[in-house]
């Protein structure tokens, strides 16, 4: 529908500006076309959001088949492994908080859905985890008076 639509564009939008934030500069760009576009897959046909994919193990889901779709437009790989990983972190071979993380933050704060904590203590990101949070909740106060 139209207001889906609508609140994925406002999600990504969000997510793109939080994950640029949560990365060095040399980095922010990546990070927020990542976060821009870690939802794409949803955009396709017969795809299913893997948050509630639940008992639907023979379907695409949105992360895999969005990594896909950017993997076939070329796109740099730390930009693919940040959307097919955006739900699980850990499953990135880079042990640093990079683009997967930031995304992953992004996504899960924006949507106030659990972030992985594991993965944060195996980057050594648990300490930011607060002031990433209180960026989120400025994004998103600052969406909800634009509504």
């Amino acid at each position: 529908s139209e207001a889906e639509r609508s609140r994925l564009q406002q999600r990504a939008m969000m997510s793109a500006r939080l994950a640029s934030r949560l990365l060095p500069a040399c980095s922010a760009e990546r990070g927020a076309t990542a976060a821009l576009l870690a939802d794409i897959g949803l955009l396709l046909p017969g795809v299913v959001d893997q948050r509630q994919a639940e008992g639907q193990a023979d379907a695409l889901g949105h992360a895999d088949a969005g990594a896909y779709l950017l993997g076939l437009w070329g796109l740099p790989m730390p930009i693919i492994e940040a959307v097919a990983f955006q739900l699980e972190p850990q499953r990135c071979n880079s042990r640093n908080f990079w683009v997967t993380g930031a995304v992953h933050v992004a996504n899960s704060l924006i949507r106030g859905e659990p972030v992985d904590m594991t993965y944060l203590q195996q980057t050594g990101s648990v300490d930011k985890l607060p002031q990433w949070q209180a960026q989120a909740d400025s994004l998103l106060g600052l969406a909800a008076t634009q509504a």
